[in-house]
This record gives structure tokens, sequence and C-alpha cells, in this order.
């Protein structure tokens, strides 16, 4: 499991002496050292976790997306990496956090009016959340029909279309696991392109909209104006810095990568929340100056759609 601070809300962003852990190598950042790992041709996947006897009836399934939170939120990704959050269906995924740091997101849609339903109130949490780039992945798709009856309900093209394959789904039910049928792996590598399509969000921007959500969630822990813009400034000067490879200024008070660890990530973390409460100040302002920084994007169109037989 990936490190969860019981002194700190697991929203609260990397302060000016929180670490950054420059990509996600074993090596280099023992967030993911400390996670468990399995490797598949080249794709890494990370558990964050899993549900204990005393969990029960105490924690929902969401508090363990906190370990992917706090990876969002002091990972910066090398040029050739990627990070993917597998979310569970439906629109309760909003309240995990992680789309306040994403710099993009897939929603899969079915041709069913219980899920057309459902993309709307989630495109719209994201829109709200100032998630930059948003894309529609059309699933279970049989003919034309289906498209049509999509494109009816979103406001944005799909970004592809992966078929209906009875015989590739049911498979893992008799206990096999074959590869991905030509088709649908075609459809698949038209994500790669997408992404790499997308506009970076400025690091000063994306911080601040983690700062937007932690404040929403974290009243009594929220980051006053001054402390949000000086932590959003410290932030943009780090992260470039690890994706130019250069060594930290001595100036940074940023252990450097190698000695940076998961204890460092807690001792951060629990710093800010002190100098969060010492300083803390009216957050209208604060609220007033991310509405301007960050990057707004239309929410769809609330359109009614019939149910389909």
């Amino acid at each position: 499991m990936l490190i969860l601070s019981e002194a700190a809300p697991k929203s609260m962003p990397p302060a000016p002496g929180s670490p950054l852990f420059n990509g996600l190598s074993v090596r280099e950042n023992p967030l993911v050292a400390g996670a468990h790992r399995v490797q598949t041709n080249g794709v890494v996947s990370i558990r964050t976790g899993e549900m204990s006897p005393k969990d029960q009836l105490n924690h929902c399934n969401h508090f363990l997306v906190g370990a992917g939170l706090r990876l969002g939120l002091h990972t910066v990704t090398g040029k050739d990496e990627l990070l993917i959050a597998e979310m569970m269906a439906g629109n309760d995924n909003v309240t995990s956090g992680l789309p306040s740091v994403a710099d993009g997101a897939f929603i899969v849609v079915e041709p069913t009016a219980e899920s057309l339903d459902a993309y709307r109130q989630i495109a719209d949490c994201y829109s709200q959340l100032g998630v930059p780039n948003i894309a529609v992945v059309a699933n279970q798709v049989e003919d034309d029909s289906d498209l049509t009856f999509i494109a009816e309900h979103i406001d944005q093209d799909v970004a592809c279309e992966i078929p209906r394959d009875k015989q590739f789904f049911r498979a893992p039910q008799a206990g096999e696991h074959p590869p991905l049928p030509p088709q649908i792996a075609r459809e698949l590598g038209k994500l790669h392109d997408v992404i790499a399509g997308w506009q970076p969000e400025p690091p000063e921007e994306k911080y601040l909209r983690a700062v937007d959500f932690h404040n929403r969630n974290y009243p009594e822990q929220a980051l006053p104006p001054a402390i949000a813009a000086t932590g959003a400034r410290s932030y943009a000067h780090r992260v470039r810095q690890l994706r130019d490879t250069t060594e930290l200024t001595p100036t940074e008070t940023t252990p450097s990568v190698s000695a940076q660890t998961p204890a460092a990530v807690d001792a951060g973390t629990q710093a800010h929340g002190a100098l969060v409460r010492a300083m803390r100040g009216p957050r209208a302002a604060l609220r007033q100056l991310i509405r301007r920084s960050r990057t707004h994007s239309t929410a769809p169109r609330n359109r009614q759609g019939g149910n389909r037989r």
C-alpha cells in the first residue's frame, strides 16, 4: 500500500518543503517502491491496498484511493510515462479527489440511457473540478445505431469505439485470457494519439486546482491565499526543474531525489498543515484567485434521452 499520512488530509497539496519525486521508477520514487506492483508486457500495475476486516462498516472503498491521490500530488511523470487510474463505474468516483490532479480523463459510455445519464453527471463534475481534457470512449458498440444514440447525448466526438465481442469478454468466465482482438487493439491505440494532442496544463494552475478541491473538502485546514500562491510558484519551479532533469538549486528546501524518503512526504505534509493552522486567513480571495487561474471548460448540455429498447 502507498503511504497515507494520518496527520494530514490525503488531498493536502505538496508544500515548498514537501518532496516531489521524479518519475515512476522504483529507484527514484519510494511511493511506488512501497506499493504492490505487477508488471505485464512493460506496463506496471500498482495496487493501492485492500479492505481489511476492521475497515468493513467503517470505511468505503474510496479511502484506498487516497494513496493514488498522494502519488499524483507528489510525482512528476517523465516524458515517456503515463500514470493512469482506473476508476469505478458511476459518478461516485468524483469524490475520490483524483480528478483534481488529473491532466485528462476518458469517460467510458455504453449505448444505454442509464450510462449516458451518468456521463452527463460525471462530465459536469469534471468540468467543475477544472479537468482540462475530457474524452469519450464508446464501449459495447454493436452497430451504427449505437453510435448514433451515443452521439445524440454527448457534446463531443467519440475518441474510440470498442465493439461488443461476446466471445472475448466471456473468456475469463472459462478461465481463459486471450489476447486483445485486433479491432479492439486498434481502437484502444487511438487513445494514445488523443493524449498526445492534449494541451498541457501549466503547473501553477494544476496546483491551484488541487488547492481548490482540498479547501472545499477540508475547510478547517484550508490553505490561505498567500500560502496557496507561494506553494503554486514553488511547485511549478520544482516541476520544471525535474522535467529538465536538472538538480534542485541550493535555495530549495526540498531534499535531493535520492535523499527523499516516504517519511519525508509525511513530515513535509505535517509541516504544511501546521503552517496552515498558524496562518489561516479568509478564503474568499483564494477562491477568486482559483477561479481566475483555472481552465474553464463548457459543461455538456443536459439533453433528454429516451429509454433504449
